[in-house]
């Protein structure tokens, strides 16, 4: 048995303090399987099928599996399946190609239809692969990653090898094929050097879209004779120096989308050395001043095109680039489309009355060599993600006035059109009211005029700028005009006038800062009116102090001080933050901070300091975010009393720290540290407190684990704790607290460890899966651990683990081994000796009452299930389930302590008995048995049927009468009716009345009832008197045949009498009175005879 000293020496400290980097995990129970085989490490797989040698074998996935290594996995000679079963495998290697299959060697995956399985591999290393087939070797990923600056995703290399990436590919090098070898991928690319590559034979396919974004970085390139690179979709570069695509040496790439390039000096296409070839089937976009196509040197812009069948070849008789022709209208308004844009401006200026208003929306990139004159009416330019480029070599580029307006909108879901303005006197002029709004201005004289009351935007998406030609005012506001700029002034001249208002020059350094509605612009303005608002490049401000740097901010804060940096923008600042002896508070005014040091801690707070974070942007969603990048370096470390507070915190090399505290200042107060989201670390601590300091994260720490060390030292963890080594470590009187789980999947970890007075709570559960592990709690010489939650190790790692050091004792416990608490500890089961202390919070599951109920599907008896939950130890309901299969969120709900099932999905069930399983998010289910019934009638039994009283002649008849039901006629004579009708009747004003119901059965719908009455009523009107629900309905009826029939949906007591004012039958006597008393009488009788029967029923 190994020692207490040894146990803690070798694995807390060696693993836990020096961060060893995580062996590859294994979770609980059997992970993948090999035929008959059960694997329980994804290790001892890939070991087994090293020594099977050739052949074939599939890998079944039993769990989601993430592997990290530092050696490839390497194929040769043999064909592996894996079989994903709907799981996910990931792969990564920290120290070369992740997957390399060789000669004879197959790696693919089967089918995994709908479920959702993925196989995705990745490589860290700078020249790593993230799949890399080589010599005839063939493989099949998901997904292909590399994040090494050199790297690439997915490489085949020679005749017969053939790499396939269903999904994504993404890397500095997104596929690579060269010495015939062939990579496709099937969704997109994402690159920051190369997106598609082939060379020297090979041959790159992908289906999707290819996205670049690095300066001096290509789209798509080919290189060399046989070499072909195609993309389905879109190829979308955006850096300086780019180019779209590339071919040369007779190498030919097909991009069957558009190609679009941003940034300076970027190409579109570029063609070099004979036989090279390129054809785009969409469209090439550049920015202005931009290449379109480069061949062998020689630039080309779209208009040096020849007709070429659909397309437009550009070729100088070496290499050549084939572009699909523009086809349909340049331009519309409203429906018309115009081919030409002077047409479209025709219409819109010289045809329009004043005060018009017009919009031209573009379909495609224009270019117009001639001044827009508008005055008194309204141009609207709808770029539609297009770029609209005027340029007049012999005057304004465009002018505005009279109370003219142009404008510009993007109605493209890019929203990335252009309208860019050249002109040899003034870029824009505005004048006299007019007002002009365009992306940019060049002029060579000046590039924007405003004069008279008129006002320019110049809002760039891309450049935003005003720049002038030699001796010339960049901008010029006179008699009240306006100028905004959203970007920069460039006057290209020494000698050039930077902004002129009237008369009276302006240099860039005469700029106010704006407030309000102006912050971020320097504003220049005189007192007659004329204003020029231009965007500062600076990236935060004191008070009204600009600063173009966050240094140069930081260097002015004062020594014992509160200082507020307000951000202006987002800023990446890639050296460290050094605060003492003063208060900075950053307002993020809803941009970004993120703060990387590679040279040292990311932030450093000392004696005296805080640093601290506010945002008064009406959004309030800016980030204050620091990494260390480098071994030992902290991402937020706090020391000698030192205060920060940030939103997240990252390390990323061993001894490095995501948020570290330590000490404590002259008078005892803590060094604190806040992070109010995660505190990532993926080989490190991701919170450490020593010496009495204090951090607390908010959200998660996904790291090697959470550490405090000595009396007064704590680390709170609000979220869950994903740990690969040691979950948490208290030693020294120092405290943990995790509010959420914690769980661990290093090969020698343990959920929680205590030493020496260091106490650690956990809310959750803690769970190993890693390995054997160590022990799920290790408590040595006086911890104390407390677990709210589940305690889940696996087989071989001990549930608990005791360590006295005098003696040297340790104590291996297995669940069975804890002791009911009692007083404050009621409710756990203790593991203790002398001086450790272990408390597990006794599973009690939560429960359902009742455990059974009853449903009818009969719809007029139906109803929601309800059952009361005592929770327990249980805080939720995961899911509810029949037959091991949910039933659906929307069929179940949760609200307080009941559970309710719908009705309406119970209505879809099968008579009989139904169990649902209730799972809760902490320990056992709960079952529900519902006994179905269903007592609705069949349909088929309510058929038409007419029903006759023999006595009475009274006749039902209806298209909806139960086939049992039977009629039943009572007669109302004088002798049977109440006092008051019986008079009626005596009166000789009663014809009939009757008791009418079905018995055995009843009816849906209407009835048609028929009364024998005298044959001398026939052809004059009598009056059925109908009692139904507390009041009486009356019917008008013709007697026809010796009978009045009547229509209801009811029976009940019918009266017939004599219809007032009706011509009586001879020899009846009577008067209309009397008659007309006798019918109020009678319906009083019938609504008394109505209450008599409720109250004997």
């Amino acid at each position: 048995m190994k020692t207490a000293r040894k146990t803690l020496a070798s694995i807390l400290i060696a693993s836990f303090m020096l961060m060893l980097l995580p062996l590859p995990a294994r979770a609980e129970g059997a992970v993948c399987r090999i035929g008959a085989d059960d694997f329980y490490t994804f290790q001892a797989a890939l070991d087994a099928l090293d020594a099977m040698g050739g052949g074939e074998a599939t890998v079944t996935l039993l769990k989601d599996i993430e592997y990290s290594t530092t050696t490839s996995i390497a194929v040769t000679g043999k064909t592996v399946h894996f079989d994903l079963n709907g799981h996910k495998l990931g792969v990564t290697n920290r120290e070369g190609h992740a997957l390399t299959v060789g000669a004879g060697g197959v790696v693919d995956i089967t089918a995994d239809g709908d479920k959702g399985g993925t196989f995705s591999v990745a490589s860290l290393y700078s020249f790593g692969w993230g799949v890399y087939a080589h010599d005839g070797g063939q493989a099949t990923v998901t997904n292909a990653t590399s994040s090494g600056e050199n790297g690439a995703a997915a490489v085949a290399d020679g005749g017969g090898s053939r790499v396939v990436v269903q999904n994504s590919a993404e890397g500095a090098t997104g596929a690579y094929a060269f010495n015939f070898g062939v990579v496709n991928v099937n969704g997109n690319v994402t690159s920051s050097s190369v997106g598609a590559r082939a060379e020297a034979g090979g041959a790159v396919t992908v289906y999707g879209n290819v996205s670049v974004d690095g300066a001096w970085a290509t789209g798509v390139s080919a290189a060399g004779l046989g070499s072909q690179a195609e993309v389905k979709r879109d190829v979308t570069v955006d850096g300086s120096n780019t180019t779209g695509v590339s071919v040369r040496d007779a190498g030919k790439a097909t991009v069957r989308g558009n190609v679009a390039v941003t940034g300076l000096n970027a190409t579109g296409v570029n063609a070099i050395n004979s036989g090279s070839e390129a054809y785009i089937d969409g469209v090439i976009s550049v920015p202005e001043f931009a290449f379109y196509i480069i061949l062998n040197s020689d630039p080309l812009d779209d208009g040096d095109g020849v007709p070429d069948g659909s397309y437009l070849r550009y070729s100088d008789e070496v290499s050549s680039v084939f572009v699909t022709a523009p086809t349909g209208p340049l331009c519309e308004i409203g429906s018309t489309g115009y081919d030409m844009l002077a047409a479209a401006l025709k219409v819109a200026v010289e045809d329009a009355d004043d005060g018009a208003v017009t919009t031209i929306k573009l379909l495609r990139d224009a270019d117009y060599d001639a001044c827009i004159q508008v005055s008194g009416k309204t141009v609207i330019f709808d770029l539609n993600g297009c770029s609209l480029s005027l340029m007049n070599e012999a005057g304004n580029g465009l002018e505005v006035g009279e109370g003219g307006v142009v404008d510009i909108t993007d109605t493209s879901a890019e929203k990335d059109g252009a309208f860019n303005v050249v002109g040899a006197g003034y870029g824009v002029y505005a004048h006299d009211g007019g007002r002009a709004r365009v992306t940019m201005a060049i002029g060579m004289t000046t590039g924007v005029y405003a004069a008279d009351g008129g006002s320019v935007h110049v809002k760039g998406n891309v450049y935003g700028s005003v720049m002038t030609g030699p001796g010339a005012a960049g901008v010029i506001a006179a008699g009240g005009g306006t100028v905004t700029v959203d970007g920069i002034i460039l006057a290209v001249d020494e000698g050039a006038v930077y902004i002129k208002l009237d008369e009276a020059a302006k240099t860039e350094g005469d700029g106010v800062p704006g407030t309000g509605a102006d912050e971020g612009y320097l504003v220049y303005s005189d007192a007659n009116g004329n204003t020029v608002r231009v965007a500062t490049k600076a990236v935060c401000m004191i008070g009204m102090t600009m600063y173009e740097s966050l240094d140069a901010a930081l260097g002015d804060a004062a020594d014992g001080e509160e200082t507020t940096v307000r951000l202006l923008r987002s800023i990446n600042h890639n050296t460290g933050i050094a605060v003492e002896g003063k208060t900075v508070v950053f307002d993020l005014n809803g941009c970004a901070l993120n703060v990387t040091n590679t040279e040292g801690h990311a932030l450093t707070v000392g004696p005296g300091g805080i640093v601290d974070f506010t945002d008064t942007s009406a959004e309030g969603d800016g980030e204050f975010n620091v990494a260390g990048i480098g071994f030992g370096f902290h991402g937020a470390y706090a020391h000698d009393g030192g205060q920060a507070r940030v939103t997240r915190a990252a390390a990323s090399e061993p001894a490095g720290t995501a948020a570290c505290a330590q000490g404590t200042d002259g008078e005892g107060n803590p060094s604190r540290i806040r992070v109010t989201g995660e505190a990532n670390h993926p080989a490190g601590l991701g919170a450490s407190a020593a010496g009495g300091g204090e951090v607390v994260v908010d959200g998660d720490a996904l790291c090697s684990g959470v550490y405090a060390n000595g009396s007064g030292s704590s680390v709170e963890i609000k979220g869950n704790v994903a740990g690969s080594d040691v979950g948490v470590y208290s030693i020294s009187g120092g405290s943990v607290t995790v509010r959420g789980d914690v769980a661990v999947s290093g090969e020698y970890g343990a959920g929680v460890a205590v030493a020496d007075g260091g106490t650690a709570l956990v809310e959750g559960d803690v769970t190993i899966s890693g390995g054997a592990g160590v022990a799920g709690v290790l408590s040595a010489d006086g911890g104390t651990a407390t677990i709210n939650g589940v305690l889940a190790v696996p087989a071989g790692c001990s549930y608990i683990m005791l360590v006295r050091y005098d003696p040297d004792v340790e104590s291996y416990l297995v669940p069975g081994d804890g002791i009911p608490g009692t007083g404050e500890r009621a409710g756990y089961l203790v593991y203790a000796d002398e001086i450790n202390f272990v408390y597990v919070r006794a599973r009690v599951s939560a429960a359902l009452n009742p455990t059974a109920a009853s449903f009818d599907k009969n719809p007029a008896k139906q109803a929601d299930v309800r059952a009361a939950i005592t929770w327990n130890n249980a805080k939720a309901v995961k899911d509810v389930k029949a037959g091991g299969v949910s039933i659906g969120a929307a069929n179940y709900s949760v609200s307080g302590n009941t559970l309710t099932v719908s009705k309406a999905y119970l209505a879809a069930k099968a008579a009989g008995s139904l169990v649902l399983t209730v799972e809760f998010n902490k320990y056992d289910p709960a079952e529900l048995t519902v006994a179905i019934s269903d007592t609705t009638p069949p349909l088929s039994a309510y058929t038409h049927r007419t029903l006759r009283d023999a006595a009475t002649g009274v006749s039902v008849s209806g298209g909806g009468i139960h086939e049992s039901a039977q009629l039943s006629v009572t007669p109302l004579d004088a002798n049977a009716l109440p006092g008051a009708l019986r008079e009626a009747a005596a009166g000789g004003m009663l014809i009939a009345g009757f008791e009418v119901s079905l018995i055995g059965g009843d009816f849906q719908g209407e009835l048609t009832i028929s009364f024998p009455v005298n044959a001398l009523f026939n052809g004059r009107r009598v009056v059925v008197l109908h009692y139904v629900n507390g009041r009486t309905e009356t019917h008008s009826v013709l007697v026809a045949n010796g009978r009045a029939t009547v229509t209801v949906y009811s029976l009940s007591p019918f009266a017939i009498l004599p219809e007032i004012g009706a011509p009586e039958p001879p020899g009846t006597g009577g008067s209309a009175g009397r008659g007309g008393f006798a019918l109020i009488g009678l319906a009083a009788l019938l609504a008394g005879y109505a209450a008599q029967k409720r109250r004997k029923a």
